[in-house]
């Protein structure tokens, strides 16, 4: 579970990232 929760929240900041250069 932690694996995917890991994976979600490097989705979500790389999205972010990009979205907020």
């Amino acid at each position: 579970m932690s694996r995917l929760v890991r994976e979600t929240l490097s989705f979500s900041k790389k999205l972010e990232n990009h979205n907020s250069p």
